[in-house]
């Protein structure tokens, strides 16, 4: 009874809060609501800051303005959001919308006047409320696929305007079809220290959840025998009727006997706590499973504010039978349920004390490691937590390159560190890298400066790092338009940029000798030029200019005629 007691005030709490507390805002869209993101939704190395609404697979969707207001920002960036536009509105709010095909035309005019006058596509631009007034419904741009968006869709949020805090978009009167419940598809149980062991292991238990609708459970409905003092995880996701993604929940809690341990909420965080989401999951379990299990266990130095309360350890001792449930609700109060049984049994002491391999480096204090060809300084707030790094240097016996082990991939890194390593002789240092290895020896440039006679950089992620050089040149390429082709007919220029090894630094253009705007899409390797009055009648002159990371040039001119 008193679970159910518990479980209504939740629910109560969150529909008064829908009800009372927050303005209802008009739909940024004309068309159906379907989500394929949801607020706080676990993404690499972040929570996402809104909803993605879908678009129904296209861009061009007109986009409006949720309520009064005016413009109080706009940005343009081949990456991120792409086109976005931020409403300041009086109620106290700021609504963005992101990865916008374009604005509309006022806006988009001021824009392409700021970037001729800046020489630069990206622009971060921050307005008055006497330059763009809006109303409700009035006509921002149009839904796209700009930026780093993966398609078609449009990025919506509703933030704090005065701490620009990232706010549930639930609250605020969008509404979509939602009878579908939570789906928990994986368990796990944490020892929390060298003495807790977990079905006859010390490392962590995973299981499989089956069942559907409210009711989960272990497979057989086995308990899990242990001892010692434990966290758990659980993998969640929800969906929404009529639409096939797989989104984020609203709320997880762990009760022990209706009593609530551990609870966290997606009503709202701050940008400068997003990567806490690292120690929020069970990192190591993503890296080599791919899938994200939240933790009921709060590192020391996690100081993500999405929990309620923080009590999520257990202890176990012999003779204990302990009954826990998860609940699991979605934003329209579905419900999802996995009771589970700890059972306490004798401590095994045939298990030898495992100390993991490495240098011991303490949450909270800095490290550093000066060897023959490398330094390492890691600040004191790089780790969540105490944890064990292996720091080692390998030369390949065929290729003589050096390779240098710091940590491992498994270890989430919450800021950069400091990485110096001593280059090899090589005529032209200054094209020296220094690159990160994954999992599949794939290469990962970072940004390296050679100073007194170091390559530094500074990496934020743990694993394999590797000297290289890159001495190519990016690569341009004219896709629709050639040497002394007409071009009158087009009504875009289009041309494909790629650097292979470090990336693309920086690009310009030129026309007849004047700075050139051409749109970059990154993720496509395009720049765009939508042809304007700036192409005159007859001969026209465009030269590209491409640098990479290590500053290697490429040059490309043509000669058009319109």
């Amino acid at each position: 009874m008193r679970y159910l007691l518990v479980s209504f005030l939740v629910m109560l709490n969150i529909a008064l809060n829908a009800q009372q507390h927050f303005p209802k805002y008009r739909s940024p869209l004309d068309i159906p609501v379907y989500l394929s993101g949801t607020f706080a939704e676990l993404r690499s190395n972040h929570f996402h800051s809104g909803i993605d609404i879908r678009t129904q697979g296209v861009e061009g969707h007109k986009v409006f303005a949720i309520g009064d207001g005016f413009v109080s920002r706009i940005a343009v960036s081949p990456f991120g959001f792409g086109r976005a536009i931020y409403v300041n509105h009086p109620e106290g709010y700021t609504s963005v919308y992101g990865h916008l095909q374009r604005f509309s035309p006022e806006i988009e005019a001021y824009v392409k006047q700021e970037q001729y006058r800046q020489r630069s596509f990206t622009v971060n631009l921050y307005l008055d409320s006497g330059q763009f007034p809006l109303k409700e419904g009035q006509f921002l741009g149009l839904s796209g696929n700009s930026g780093s968006s993966g398609g078609p869709h449009l990025h919506f949020e509703i933030r704090d305007a005065a701490t620009q805090e990232p706010m549930n978009p639930l609250y605020f009167g969008i509404q979509m079809k939602d009878f579908i419940r939570p789906a928990i598809s994986h368990f796990a149980v944490y020892p929390v220290n060298d003495s807790s062991f977990v079905m006859q292991q010390h490392k962590p238990f995973y299981s499989t959840v089956q069942g559907w609708g409210e009711q989960h459970r272990l497979p057989d409905h086995r308990a899990v025998e242990l001892n010692g003092t434990f966290a758990f995880g659980i993998a969640v996701v929800d969906q929404h009727n009529d639409t096939p993604n797989k989104n984020g929940v609203y709320l997880i809690r762990l009760l022990q006997d209706s009593t609530v341990l551990y609870e966290v909420k997606a009503d709202r965080f701050s940008f400068g706590e997003t990567r806490y989401i690292n120690s929020y999951i069970d990192y190591a379990y993503y890296q080599t499973n791919k899938k994200r299990l939240i933790r009921t266990a709060v590192d020391p130095l996690n100081k993500l504010s999405l929990y309620e309360k923080s009590d999520g350890i257990v202890e176990v001792r012999s003779g204990d039978t302990l009954q826990l449930i998860f609940e699991v609700l979605d934003f329209n109060q579905n419900r999802s349920l996995l009771p589970f049984t700890l059972i306490g049994i004798d401590p095994d002491t045939s298990q030898a004390k495992v100390i993991p391999p490495g240098i011991l480096v303490k949450a909270g204090t800095s490290f550093s490691l000066e060897a023959e060809n490398f330094r390492i300084n890691i600040p004191k707030d790089v780790f969540y937590k105490d944890e064990y790094l292996l720091m080692t240097c390998e030369t390949d016996s065929l290729t003589g390159v050096e390779t240098f082990q710091i940590g491992d991939r498994t270890i989430p890194v919450h800021k950069a560190f400091q990485l110096a390593v001593r280059p090899p002789d090589f005529k032209k240092p200054d094209k020296l890298y220094i690159a990160y290895l994954d999992e599949k020896n794939e290469i990962s440039a970072l940004k390296t400066k050679l100073e007194k006679g170091f390559l530094h950089a500074e990496p934020r992620v743990n694993g394999r790092f590797m000297v290289l050089a890159d001495t190519l040149k990016p690569e341009i390429k004219f896709l629709n338009f050639g040497q002394t082709k007409s071009v009158s007919e087009l009504t875009a220029l289009k041309v494909k940029i790629e650097d292979k090894e470090t990336g693309i630094d920086t690009y310009i253009a030129t026309l007849n000798g004047e700075w050139l705007l051409m749109e970059y899409d990154a993720k496509n390797k395009l720049l765009i030029y939508e042809i304007d009055e700036r192409l005159k009648q007859g001969e026209n002159y465009l030269r590209i200019e491409v640098k990479d990371q290590v500053g290697n040039q490429a040059i490309k001119e043509v000669k058009l005629l319109n």
